[in-house]
């Protein structure tokens, strides 16, 4: 009777014990898309200058996303009607992201204009107008 009621425990507990494990699931990503939008509402017609534009990603100190995307005279910039669009998307990217523009003018320097893609977000448009 003593093994009966032994066996009868081990069985009890070993059942608890595998009915309490937890499993835990993957976290879920979503893909992420960023559209840089870039023109200008100025008219640089006289301006023969070269401007290289980058657009950039990071994710706290993780740089994703550093890509020089196109160089060009300023006075070829396009309007908001004929706007450069690059698009990126993400992976894998949970939390808050930083994401921006850079440019480079030639023989002059540079200007930075970034804005946060926040956890919650799916899609960011960065609209940037050289001025």
């Amino acid at each position: 009777m003593k093994i009966l009621l032994f066996l009868f425990i081990m069985a009890a507990t070993a059942t608890m014990i595998s009915s309490c494990s937890k499993q835990s699931l993957p976290v879920k990503t979503l893909a992420r898309t960023v559209n840089f939008n870039r023109y200008t509402e100025k008219d640089f017609s006289a301006e023969k200058g070269n401007i290289t534009f980058f657009v950039q990603i990071t994710d706290g100190s993780k740089k994703l996303l550093d890509s020089a995307v196109a160089t060009m005279r300023i006075n070829e910039i396009p309007t908001q009607a004929n706007k450069l669009i690059y698009a990126k998307t993400l992976n894998n990217t949970n939390g808050e992201l930083k994401v921006g523009f850079k440019y480079v003018l030639e023989n002059f320097g540079y200007s930075l204009h970034y804005d946060i893609f926040n956890s919650n977000e799916v899609h960011k448009e960065m609209n940037f107008s050289y001025k």
